[in-house]
């Protein structure tokens, strides 16, 4: 009876975020608009600081350097925050700041650069890309050797990535392309950096990709701290419906 909507913001840039960050450390929400403009314009990041009573606009990147904001992922071997642009290769890229009073180009202009979510660890960063014109690969970035390694090559664009205890998840879904051409959304592992294994494989339903969204298995974001044995996933525009999947025990099952 007490869930309802206590408060409501009107975005006026973007039709919606692709994905917002969360702290547990400094309890802050970002997010930074997702937009397809006819025209070059700002691009900005918002911030609650009160677990989303209040927003303010902390940052706005010129017209022109990015199409869109991909997600925002914070990193704490760094305690700074990764912002991921795309599309296009000048607007495609990876930035840090540290609180957002100003945001500095990283790995920029480049399709290499170009992702949806990556995860920091304590010597570099993963980096899974997510672009339709040029074929797609798990890569490393170490800080110690300043440059980027492949590590696996895949067969979609990767849309979602996560840290999970030692396990390390990606999943990639199927954009059509002319490199793209795998319809099949398909859910990846491995132990920390190690070797990356397919561990399922879901292919598209029959519903156009236009108006129905690309086939993706989902993987939500784990509160750093999370102690559990087991692992929740979903799918989305795949043969048989969408379903919720949990993964443990070396041994996946599915839910309805």
């Amino acid at each position: 009876a007490n869930d309802r909507i206590t408060h409501e913001y009107r975005i006026q840039n973007a039709r919606y975020p692709l994905n917002v960050c969360y702290t547990q450390s400094r309890e802050w929400i970002i997010w930074g608009d997702y937009a397809r403009p006819k025209t070059p314009r700002g691009v900005n990041v918002y911030l609650s600081t009160d677990l989303g009573e209040s927003w303010n606009r902390v940052y706005c990147f010129k017209a022109g350097a990015i199409r869109h904001v991909h997600n925002i992922v914070f990193d704490p071997f760094r305690d700074l925050f990764w912002v991921l642009t795309g599309d296009r290769n000048n607007e495609a890229g990876i930035w840090k700041t540290e609180d957002f009073s100003e945001v500095l180009p990283f790995l920029t202009g480049k399709q290499e650069y170009r992702a949806v979510s990556i995860i920091p660890t304590p010597t570099g960063l993963i980096i899974p890309t997510d672009t339709p014109s040029q074929r797609n690969y798990v890569q490393y970035y170490s800080f110690e050797r300043e440059r980027l390694e492949p590590l696996e090559e895949l067969n979609g664009s990767a849309l979602y990535c996560s840290k999970v205890k030692n396990w390390i998840f990606l999943s990639t879904a199927y954009e059509p392309s002319r490199i793209n051409k795998h319809k099949f959304a398909e859910l990846w592992g491995a132990k920390e950096t190690g070797d990356w294994k397919q561990l399922l494989s879901f292919k598209k339903d029959f519903l156009p990709v236009r108006y129905f969204q690309y086939p993706v298995v989902k993987i939500p974001y784990y509160a750093e701290d999370y102690q559990g044995d087991f692992y929740y996933f979903s799918t989305r525009s795949v043969k048989g419906g969408s379903r919720v999947l949990i993964y443990r025990d070396s041994q996946l099952r599915e839910f309805l």
